[in-house]
């Protein structure tokens, strides 16, 4: 439990066995139902689940929010004692109760009191100062840190006065000599009791064998019947007396058995943890990529511990997402979303359930998702149904105190239900895991950094050796970089890029000129970033206009283009902080061929790009002005690379300096329906009408309502 009043009471002194016994005594002696129990847990913001495993521990502050809420709800101020004297029997001790009451006595349980007591409190030390046939002096002395209050006092007087009585002992009386509640320096206890003699069975048998045999010669006045009689009574009373016997030791032996196989399951299972968490840290050192180890990791948690679905996700700083990077469990169309599935990890949201436990870095665990449905977004609501998910646990991954991603598990088997010890057994491993991923960057930063060594070494020995007359630092970086390919002209087919911002002449006149350089870079750098992704390159900066180009041909132009009017949010977000106004970028992209290489003098060369594929793409970008803000148009030589967007056709259009028209595409959101066929989605791209399309060829089709309400959502 979270501390509700500052820092006091922060250290855990007992033990959820306590707790046991209270709700054994509300269910047992006042006749409480689940539900009116799962109340009181509440109102300690608690859920009962947490008495589920007995390696559970809580502070001061839940004992006495526990104490004060279960007097207001019974009225009964004395309700620690009477729970204390319930404490010590059959009903609230189980098993272990009933061995001792056929294996000890008092005076055992008394001398080994302090040894006991640590399983239930570490808050206080309790040791036996005398023990005698009917008499034991205890004293109780309270742990340095803990703030105990009279109550806890009064639960434990309750408990030793019930345990002479628990043996069958009578008369008991406790005097408290000292208290620590009067000032004193410790409690000290005096319990006195009168032992119950039992007769011996054979003496009680002896006994009703005389009684038969007597009463047999009153009744017949024969001597040899009468003998007989009464050795046969006596021997029947002993065999009963020893069937009875024979039974009670019969069942404590069924009793140990089924404790030691609940210890042993305990075992194996712990073994089982201990196993799991070397081999994830061993599989550092067999797979090179995170994926591929958090793969190996969700199977091998589902195999050991037998989890029906393990999901591991890691975040994605630069995308500033969570991602699904090992996933088990999950069949079909089901794998495929989960797969999918990213969220937002923006500190400010708190709209899911794992965002959260990844900002807070706190295990969150949901026993019923339908009562938390309120809590979060209409994408998080509506994935959870398609999942079925009922309930989970979610644990955070951490490296170096920073969450780095989570792991959750599922039982859709409702027979199996997760418990607060699975909880606990997951942090473990998601311990392990954190350090198994810290291991694996740690040895791809290594691999890394010896191969960039090596190949440094060998560029630089051909750069000193083949260009020492180039001094210019930007040409022997990409010389490093590239190698000696770039070094000729050559002609090849690249995707080129303008991104320019709108109206930047209009919005420089308003700035000095240091901040017209704040506000360009913050412009570049996040641009920079978001091809880099896409592994464009930035080839010129022209004031605020780049010139960007792709050099291997796909989608990745379309993908960056998209990606560059995202990021336009963090770019404004950025400039509004510092006071700067808000900015627009137009974009233009086209595929063609370039003249790629270095162009100029014995002094100075410089990389670049020429040609008509440039001017095209730069007179696409322009063309942006005429649409409006955050456009991004692009030429149909790029057309099949952005199927998997909506895109509007603005016609074919004479560019400036062009003697041919160029058609033009303007970009939209990107299409998620997988339900509806390509050639509908290619269809669907020609208009923004959801109700109908139409192709080239003038036809028109028209969707069906589940369609529609198919594409309403995921788009």
């Amino acid at each position: 439990m979270n501390n509700t009043n500052g820092t006091l009471y922060s250290k855990k002194f007992y033990n959820v066995k306590i707790l046991k016994g209270y709700v054994s005594y509300l269910k047992v002696r006042c006749g409480w139902t689940d539900e009116k129990v799962d109340q009181l847990f509440d109102l300690c913001h608690q859920d009962i689940t947490f008495l589920d495993s007995d390696d559970h521990w809580f502070d001061q502050n839940l004992a006495d929010l526990f104490i004060e809420t279960l007097e207001k709800m019974t009225g009964d101020d004395q309700v620690a004692y009477k729970a204390g004297q319930y404490g010590f029997s059959t009903y609230a001790l189980g098993i272990q109760g009933r061995l001792w009451q056929g294996l000890a006595s008092p005076q055992m349980i008394f001398k080994n009191i302090g040894k006991y007591s640590m399983d239930y409190s570490r808050g206080a030390v309790m040791q036996a100062v005398e023990v005698t046939s009917d008499k034991a002096v205890l004293r109780v002395t309270v742990a340095e840190g803990c703030l105990e209050k009279p109550y806890q006092c009064q639960n434990r007087r309750g408990m030793l006065e019930a345990i002479p009585p628990f043996f069958g002992c009578a008369q008991t009386e406790i005097h408290e000599n000292r208290c620590f509640h009067r000032g004193d320096a410790c409690c000290e206890y005096e319990i006195t009791w009168k032992n119950v003699n039992k007769f011996p069975k054979s003496l009680v048998a002896g006994f009703l064998g005389t009684l038969a045999a007597w009463i047999f010669f009153l009744a017949t006045q024969h001597p040899f019947f009468s003998l007989v009689t009464g050795i046969n009574t006596g021997l029947f009373a002993y065999l009963l007396f020893s069937i009875g016997a024979y039974r009670k030791l019969q069942n404590l032996i069924l009793e140990k058995d089924n404790a030691l196989r609940e210890a042993l399951r305990l075992f194996h299972r712990r073994y089982e943890e201990n196993v799991l968490k070397q081999k994830i840290v061993f599989n550092t050192f067999q797979i090179e990529s995170l994926n591929g180890l958090c793969g190996t990791a969700a199977h091998a948690i589902k195999d050991a511990m037998k989890y029906d679905r393990v999901l591991i996700m890691l975040a994605d700083k630069e995308c500033n997402v969570l991602k699904t990077s090992g996933v088990v469990g999950f069949e079909g169309d089901l794998k495929e979303v989960v797969e999918m599935a990213e969220f937002n990890i923006d500190p400010d949201n708190t709209s899911g359930f794992f965002i959260r436990v990844f900002n807070t870095q706190t295990p969150l665990f949901i026993r019923d998702t339908s009562k938390n449905m309120d809590q979060l977004s209409l994408r998080t609501q509506r994935l959870l149904k398609l999942l079925g998910t009922k309930a989970f646990i979610a644990v955070p991954i951490l490296v170096d105190h920073q969450s780095v991603g989570i792991l959750a598990v599922e039982n859709t088997d409702t027979s199996r239900q997760l418990v607060n010890d699975d909880m606990d057994l997951l942090v473990e491993i998601a311990k392990s895991l954190g350090l198994a991923i810290a291991n694996q960057k740690h040895f791809q930063v290594i691999e890394r950094s010896e191969k960039l060594a090596k190949a440094l070494e060998e560029q630089e020995r051909q750069l000193r050796k083949t260009f020492q007359k180039f001094v210019p630092d930007e040409v022997a970086s990409r010389l490093r970089h590239f190698g000696g390919q770039f070094l000729s002209v050559q002609k090849k087919t690249v995707d080129v890029m303008f991104v320019d911002v709108m109206d930047f002449t209009t919005l420089s006149e308003n700035y000095a000129p240091e901040e017209v350089v704040d506000i360009l870079n913050i412009y570049i750098d996040e641009v920079q970033k978001t091809v880099k992704r896409f592994n464009g390159k930035i080839n010129k900066i022209i004031g605020d206009g780049l010139l960007i180009y792709f050099d291997e041909l796909g989608p990745n132009v379309i993908l960056a283009g998209h990606a560059i009017l995202q990021v336009c949010h963090s770019i404004n977000a950025r400039l509004l902080g510092k006071g700067y106004s808000p900015v627009s970028i137009g974009i233009g992209a086209h595929r063609g061929v370039c003249t790629i290489g270095y162009i100029g003098t014995d002094e100075r060369l410089d990389y670049t790009l020429i040609g008509d594929t440039v001017n095209v793409a730069s007179r696409l970008q322009g063309y942006t002005r005429k649409i409006g803000p955050n456009t991004f148009c692009f030429s149909a030589s790029l057309e099949d690379e952005a199927l998997d967007f909506e895109y509007t056709s603005c016609g074919k259009v004479f560019l400036k300096g062009k003697k041919k028209s160029v058609e033009i595409l303007e970009l939209g959101k990107p299409i998620r329906n997988r339900q509806i066929s390509p050639a509908r989605q290619a269809f669907y791209r020609k208009t923004k009408d959801i109700n109908k399309v139409e192709t080239k060829k003038g036809l028109v089709f028209e969707f069906k309502e589940s369609e529609k309400i198919s594409l309403r959502q995921l788009n």
